[in-house]
């Protein structure tokens, strides 16, 4: 439960961020990287502002108004930090990519 809430929290935020982009394009990678498995959710919105970026992932935190409670990565980040997931950004307008990445315990690189 704790993967799929986080995935959807990051998924819902780029897909609220693309809701004013002329074009809307959300990709969703899954990889391996030596020991460790990273997910990566790239979208065409509006991006991130410089202003907001240290305050991200702080309770109540919304770029977007009113209509959101700004819980999205804050509780993501709660929930797979038990995991030792951590978290990556980088943004502009038209280009925000999120990446997560976890340590697998045995794996062995491909």
């Amino acid at each position: 439960m704790d993967f799929s809430q986080a995935l959807s929290n990051l998924i819902q935020n780029s897909l609220e961020a693309m809701e004013n982009s002329r074009r809307k394009e959300l990709i969703l990678r899954t990889r391996v990287q030596g020991r460790q498995v990273l997910v990566t959710i790239q979208d065409t919105g509006c991006g991130i502002p410089e202003e907001a970026k240290p305050r991200l992932f702080e309770p109540s935190f919304t770029t977007k108004g009113g209509r959101h409670a700004g819980l999205g990565l804050f509780v993501a980040r709660r929930l797979l930090a038990p995991y030792g997931a951590s978290f990556h950004y980088s943004s502009k307008e038209g280009e925000t990519v999120f990446e997560v990445s976890f340590p697998v315990q045995g794996l062995t690189s491909l």
